[in-house]
């Protein structure tokens, strides 16, 4: 320390000084490498998207009578729902109900619109969208949904039945 007197002042004066700091380094925290359980290299199958489903005809009354065909999801044919539980204005068949010994209600309009000519996935689309779904093959073959308005008995129906298409390679 350094004193001075001046004016009758008295400061204390610190002189600086250095002070050195050590630091001791920090012991290594251990780590332990748990491995991983291998990765399987095989995968599941991924299931064949179906891209054809069959189409019926529309009444057995009709000149269509009892044909079906396999159809392209992207073809377009017109639509008939068919629900397992009554709905206000569809029509319920008897020979539906003699046939397959269950209630099906059908239907081809909402109130006054037809469900109209429509691919596969719009069909399914419509049809979910009343409550109900697509007929199956056999549902249409046995009137479960004739004569529902619209024009549609002689027509090719959508159907919810998967369809299988075969290519047929012609001899050369």
């Amino acid at each position: 320390m350094i004193w001075s007197s001046t004016a009758g002042i008295f400061e204390k004066v610190q002189e600086e000084s250095t002070v050195a700091i050590t630091v001791a380094p920090t012991p290594p925290v251990p780590i332990t490498v748990t491995p991983t359980p291998p990765v399987p290299t095989t995968v599941a199958p991924i299931p064949d998207v179906v891209s054809h489903f069959l189409v019926a005809c529309g009444a057995s009354n009709q000149a269509c009578k009892g044909k079906t065909d396999v159809a392209n999801v992207d073809e377009l044919h017109e639509v008939k729902c068919c629900s397992d539980t009554s709905k206000r204005r569809w029509k319920k068949s008897s020979t539906c109900v003699s046939a397959l010994g269950r209630n099906v209600w059908g239907a081809s309009k909402r109130g006054r619109r037809c469900f109209g000519v429509r691919n596969h996935a719009s069909a399914e689309i419509v049809c979910a969208a009343v409550g109900a779904r697509l007929c199956t093959e056999e549902e249409l073959l046995v009137d479960c949904a004739a004569a529902t308005g619209c024009g549609y008995d002689d027509d090719m129906i959508w159907s919810s039945t998967a369809g299988i298409f075969e290519k047929v390679q012609e001899e050369s």
